[in-house]
């Protein structure tokens, strides 16, 4: 999947303009505590999953090593790993995730957090509530980082052992109280080898009083668990773990153009895609007085077509009623991850869609589709 920046801002005016399928979740229904589409269960033209049928046969290719590109999602030994969103934050702008598996013999989704009372959203003591975003050294090493929202606030970078779902904190960051509500943190630049690259951006303020963004590299040895300081880097910094530019496949190329795509996963047999077939929604405005555009590249719609050559197939359609975020295929199922549409302020944004909406499993053999998340 290759082109995920033109969905995450997406389906927006169209929903105002009078097409009633699509919700839009406003500030009168936050206040109230509403949320139309956590617990809309569309079916579209899907039974429901009664049985959970898995055929590994045509498995994908675009995990490398185990490890999808993006690096928050993974497929090891049997498990689909990917962060769940489970709730809201607080000012209801976003949702917050729990990271999360699903068996792939079983197809039951498995919480990171062991504990089986645990309900792994902001309002638990759960220990794996807010994990933005993890890398895979193996399939019993993870390193993720989260914000811990206390007095202070910390950004952290965590090793989680999978096999005794043990937390130890390799690297934290602190608000530094001279710059107001900004502060320090740390985000992952990715894995190497037996190397974890990490970097720090500290915010300080010019004389002018703009904000200045430094950034310092380091390096964890993760068999001695040594960290070091590589040293400063600039915000386009070349990440220690870049990997060539993924090439579309030539049959999308000749038979579309490269234009003509918006993404596309790939597996032994097919080539999942979407067209690039941009719904214009208008522009929004940043607080720097910038505008953008903002589209949905694709519509909901998803196609095959054989590498060996044939015609394509529209495998799923969304038919304008949800907001596709993200999908994988994983043998016979295509995976769905859901955005919902917010108005707020005049304007448009997505929020990761929590609830029983999160994510959608499709079972492309049997036309079932099942919710793997619970309602809030």
């Amino acid at each position: 999947m290759k082109k995920l920046t033109a969905l995450l801002l997406a389906f927006l005016l169209l929903v105002s303009c009078g097409n009633g399928g699509l919700p839009v979740i406003t500030e009168e229904d936050i206040a109230a505590g509403l949320n139309k589409y956590a617990d809309k269960n569309v079916h579209l033209d899907y039974l429901p999953e009664a049985v959970y049928s898995f055929d590994g046969t045509d498995m994908p290719t675009d995990f490398k090593d185990g490890i999808f590109s993006d690096s928050s999602k993974a497929l090891l030994n049997g498990r689909l790993y990917f962060n769940v969103p489970v709730t809201f934050n607080s000012d209801m702008s976003s949702a917050d995730f729990s990271p999360a598996y699903v068996n792939l013999e079983t197809g039951n989704l498995i919480f990171y957090c062991p504990d089986p009372l645990c309900t792994h959203d902001d309002d638990s003591e759960c220990r794996f509530k807010g994990i933005s975003g993890s890398v895979f050294y193996n399939d019993d090493t993870v390193f993720a980082s989260r914000y811990v929202y206390g007095s202070p606030i910390e950004s952290q970078i965590i090793r989680i052992t999978m096999s005794t779902a043990e937390i130890e904190v390799i690297y934290r960051c602190s608000p530094d109280d001279s710059v107001g509500d900004l502060w320090d943190s740390v985000n992952i630049d990715g894995i190497e080898g037996d190397s974890l690259y990490l970097y720090t951006m500290r915010n300080t303020e010019s004389g002018d009083r703009q904000i200045v963004q430094q950034y310092q590299s380091w390096r964890y040895d993760i068999p001695t668990q040594k960290m070091t300081e590589v040293g400063e880097i600039s915000e386009e910094r070349v990440l220690h773990t870049n990997h060539e530019p993924p090439r579309m496949p030539e049959i999308l190329a000749e038979t579309f153009g490269e234009d003509g795509i918006a993404d596309w996963f790939e597996t032994a047999q097919y080539v999942y895609f979407t067209k690039y077939d941009p719904v214009k929604l208008g522009q929004v405005t940043r607080e720097d007085g910038k505008t953008f555009g903002v589209e949905y590249s694709h519509g909901g719609k998803i196609y095959r077509i054989p590498k060996a050559g044939g015609e394509e197939e529209l495998i799923f359609d969304g038919k304008d009623e949800i907001y596709i975020k993200e999908w994988l295929v994983v043998g016979n199922h295509l995976y769905l991850l859901l955005n919902e549409l917010v108005l707020s302020g005049g304007q448009y944004h997505f929020r990761g869609a929590a609830g029983s909406m999160g994510i959608i499993r499709v079972n492309m053999t049997d036309h079932t589709m099942k919710y793997l998340t619970k309602p809030q």
